[in-house]
């Protein structure tokens, strides 16, 4: 049961990090007003 736990947590924070260098990317490629 602890593995399947550390497998969603793993992933969850993969997710994280695939969300924060979109928003990233977003953010720089926005036109500043």
């Amino acid at each position: 049961n602890g593995q399947l736990e550390n497998i969603g947590g793993g992933y969850q924070g993969f997710n994280n990090k695939r969300l924060e260098r979109a928003l990233m990317d977003y953010i720089e490629s926005a036109p500043i007003q």
